[in-house]
C-alpha cells in the first residue's frame, strides 16, 4: 500500500476512534472533547488552564487590519520568563494588543463550535482555530524554508511533524524558493535577538474565514537564551506545531507545552487534533 494510501486509512481509523462526524464542507464536530486514558493527571478545568497559561503559556500580540485581515505574533517565554513578565517587556517595547489569555480576544466573536479547540492535552491555536487551506490537496501542503543555523534542527523537526494525519509539512533550505502550484510556504529564521524574553516567537495572519494567509506566516528562534541541543529543538518543534496550527499543549510529553523543556517531539494528543483540524 502507498504512503498515501497508508495515510488515509490511518486518518479514517483516527476519525472514527475519536467519534467525528464529517458534514458538508468537510468540518469535523467531535461527539466529545474528552481526553483519551494515556492523558496525564486530572483533564484541567478552564479556570486552571487559563491561570496556567498566564504564567507558562505562550503570549499574543494580535492587531486587526481594516481589510479584514487579522495579524498575531504569538511569544514563547524564555527561561525563568513568566508570560506575565514578557508580557509587560513587550508591552514596554511599544507592542499592541499583547495578551497573555489561552484564547486570543481576536476570536471571541467566532463560535468554537465550528472546528475543535482540543483533544486531551493538545489545544489549538486559537478556538475556533485557524487554518491552511486545502487549495485542491487531500492534505494542505506546508513547506519549511530554512534559514536556521545548525543549532536549530529544523532537518530532524520538519519530518517528525509529517508523520501527522491530516497536514503534511515538508523541508527546504531557502535558497530552494517556494515551489508555489497551491503549496504554503514558511520561513524559519534563527538569529541572536537579544534579552527579549522569548525563546521563539511565530508570526501569522488570516482573513475572515480564518484561514491563514500565503506569505505571512513566518518563525524565529532566538539564539540569545542557549541550551542543549534537546532544548533548540524543543523551541523548534514548538514553533514548527504553532506554524500547523496547534496552541499550547498542557502535558510536559509533549514540545508543545508552554514552557522550554526538553521534550524534542509532539505526543499523540497532538497528532490527534491536527486530523481534526484538517478534517
Amino acid at each position: 500500500m502507498k504512503k498515501k494510501n497508508v495515510r488515509r486509512a490511518i486518518r479514517s481509523r483516527v476519525l472514527m476512534m475519536a467519534g467525528v462526524g464529517v458534514l458538508g464542507l468537510g468540518l469535523a464536530v467531535p461527539a466529545a472533547q474528552a481526553a483519551p486514558a494515556e492523558a496525564p493527571g486530572k483533564a484541567p478545568t478552564a479556570a486552571s488552564s487559563t491561570a496556567e497559561n498566564a504564567e507558562s503559556g505562550d503570549v499574543y500580540a494580535v492587531k486587526r487590519r481594516a481589510n479584514g485581515v487579522t495579524s498575531v505574533t504569538v511569544y514563547r517565554p524564555a527561561p525563568g520568563v513568566t508570560s506575565t513578565e514578557l508580557a509587560s517587556r513587550l508591552r514596554a517595547a511599544g507592542v499592541a494588543g499583547v495578551q497573555t489569555n489561552a484564547t486570543p480576544a481576536s476570536t471571541k466573536a467566532v463560535s468554537p463550535a465550528a472546528l475543535p479547540c482540543s483533544y486531551g492535552s493538545a489545544r489549538t491555536l486559537e478556538c475556533s482555530p485557524v487554518r491552511w487551506a486545502h487549495n485542491g490537496y487531500s492534505d494542505p501542503q506546508v513547506y519549511f524554508l530554512d534559514h536556521t543555523s545548525a543549532a536549530w534542527p529544523m532537518t530532524a523537526v520538519v519530518p517528525k511533524w509529517h508523520e501527522s494525519v491530516g497536514i503534511d509539512s515538508y523541508y527546504r533550505w531557502y535558497t530552494g524558493g517556494c515551489p508555489g502550484g497551491g503549496r504554503h510556504c514558511v520561513h524559519a529564521y534563527s538569529g541572536n535577538y537579544g534579552a527579549t524574553g522569548w525563546t521563539g516567537l511565530t508570526n501569522y495572519s488570516y482573513n475572515s474565514s480564518r484561514y491563514l494567509v500565503d506569505g505571512s506566516v513566518s518563525m524565529k528562534l532566538n539564539d540569545h537564551y542557549g541550551g542543549s541541543a534537546a532544548e533548540h529543538r524543543n523551541t523548534a518543534c514548538h514553533e514548527a506545531g504553532h506554524v500547523l496550527g496547534l496552541g499550547h499543549s498542557t502535558s510536559t510529553t509533549s514540545c508543545m507545552y508552554g514552557s522550554r523543556t526538553s521534550q524534542q517531539y509532539p505526543n499523540s494528543h497532538d497528532f490527534a487534533l491536527l486530523p481534526r483540524i484538517y478534517p
